[in-house]
């Protein structure tokens, strides 16, 4: 892991936006975890409000971002910068809607997406388009995050070694909700879809063809942060480098059968869900136990 703080300043109309950005960048993943402060000044100088972003970006996407943002000759203002990030795909639906207790006429005005009104009940909504979940700030944390969904598959040795409640527990003990499950053997087409980005590697063969070799367990799983920390439940791919305390740290022994897969980033998920599942698979609810793993907003 490395960390680095950028930060830069970008004019918008009349109001002055700072921007100050820190990151994460995950060696394993490729993924740069992090968060976008903007803090917003009113006519006067004043600290109106803070607008504070979760994003998953690539270090490629975090390198772009940051010159484009700090691009004067281009004068690229920043939704510009994010309405371009979406236009190239690289946007998974982040949307924060936060209720203030005062005026927001800075973010309103700069993002040209936020609600109309004041006092209690004064709401922004869908502030930023950006892959993964947004926050916003003010004297306290107040936070709405979008719920995201990952792909995971108990592969043919987790299912043959009765780990299948094992692993669903895991899942349900950090507070992530199951929205879609099934149990299907994969035929070797399917499985060389599944591994598609692997086809030039000298295993993929062998990969596929462990993959159709039985029973799978398919599962969509929902919430806060579940791409990321789902790998973490999940392990490094040798168990052999999987830290204790991690499905494949606790439960396997050989890189070869590692028991179980999971989504890599919020593109895969998203590749992997429409592959292995129909829309009307998965069931959109609220559980009971949402309001005691997020608290109400």
């Amino acid at each position: 892991m490395g960390n680095c703080m950028e930060t830069c300043t970008l004019r918008q109309q009349d109001d002055a936006v700072e921007i100050q950005k820190q990151h994460q960048h995950d060696e394993e993943t490729g993924r740069t975890n992090g968060f976008v402060k903007i803090n917003g000044d009113d006519d006067k100088g004043k600290k109106k409000n803070v607008l504070r972003v979760k994003v998953v970006l690539t270090k490629e996407e975090l390198k772009w971002l940051m010159l484009q943002l700090n691009n004067d000759k281009e004068g690229m203002k920043l939704e510009q910068a994010l309405e371009e990030i979406e236009k190239k795909g690289r946007a998974v639906g982040a949307a924060a809607a936060v209720s203030f207790s005062t005026k927001v006429p800075v973010l309103a005005s700069a993002y040209r997406k936020g609600g109309s009104g004041s006092g209690p009940g004064a709401w922004i909504s869908g502030a930023l388009a950006l892959p993964a979940a947004a926050y916003m700030l003010q004297d306290q944390e107040v936070h709405a995050a979008e719920l995201e969904r990952t792909f995971i598959a108990i592969k043919p040795d987790g299912v043959q070694r009765g780990l299948i409640s094992e692993i669903i527990s895991r899942f349900e003990r950090k507070g992530y909700k199951l929205v879609g499950i099934k149990v299907l053997t994969p035929s070797k087409a399917f499985a060389q879809k599944h591994y598609h980005d692997l086809k030039e590697r000298p295993f993929f063969g062998e990969l596929c063809g462990f993959l159709s070799s039985g029973p799978v367990i398919a599962m969509v799983w929902e919430g806060q942060g579940v791409i990321i920390y789902g790998r973490k439940l999940i392990g490094a791919t040798d168990p052999q480098k999987s830290e204790p305390g991690t499905i494949r740290g606790d439960l396997a022994v050989n890189v070869g059968r590692n028991i179980i897969h999971g989504s890599d980033g919020p593109e895969t998920a998203k590749d992997e869900i429409n592959l292995w599942f129909k829309p009307e698979e998965l069931v959109n609810y609220t559980s009971n136990a949402e309001k005691w793993i997020y608290g109400a907003n």
